[in-house]
């Protein structure tokens, strides 16, 4: 069957465009329990995991040790940006899900490295639940809720898009080589 130049256009809305349109998308509440199952994926590449967790810590103040903190949001949304994560979810989204991975508890979270008062950073621990929770938002809703990923799956879809498609850069902002790489 031909079809008109119109029904490509919706066709094209249809499948490609809208199933891809998150606005007003909300991650889950900060009290509510992943799947132990869903950190399991996280434990099999928890060393490249960190790599990148201290690529992206150092590379806002390299007067601060990105072993004495944590990932601050200014350095989370680096992170979300430089994955091109923007298109699941919105940025109100991601903020909403640093928030509530810091409000987890102190083994999640830090103060922050700004010295700001009620501002923290997440810690690897809190990283890793931060990314899990991405995982079950981005591939547990929209487009991809029909699928019936299982959490771990959805983790894991995340996980091959950040480490197997686009591995963080070695330097730092500046173009210098990343301690997290010496």
């Amino acid at each position: 069957d031909d079809l008109t130049p119109g029904q490509c256009v919706q066709l094209l809305l249809l499948h490609d465009i809208f199933p891809h349109a998150h606005r007003g998308t909300v991650v889950s509440g900060s009290t509510d329990e992943l799947p132990g199952t869903a950190l399991e994926p996280l434990r099999a590449y928890r060393r490249d995991l960190l790599k990148i967790f201290q690529v992206f810590t150092s590379r806002m103040d390299v007067s601060v040790s990105s072993q004495q903190r944590g990932l601050a949001l200014a350095e989370f949304m680096d992170l979300v940006r430089y994955y091109k994560l923007f298109p699941y979810l919105s940025k109100y989204a991601f903020r909403d899900l640093f928030h509530r991975c810091c409000a987890l508890g102190d083994d999640k979270s830090i103060p922050s490295y700004t010295g700001k008062p009620g501002e923290r950073d997440l810690t690897f621990p809190g990283f890793l639940e931060a990314l899990a929770r991405m995982g079950v938002a981005i591939y547990g809703a929209g487009a991809y809720a029909a699928s019936n990923f299982t959490p771990e799956q959805q983790v894991a879809k995340l996980l091959s898009k950040i480490l197997l498609l686009n591995p963080p850069k070695q330097t730092d902002i500046r173009g210098n080589k990343s301690r997290a790489w010496v």
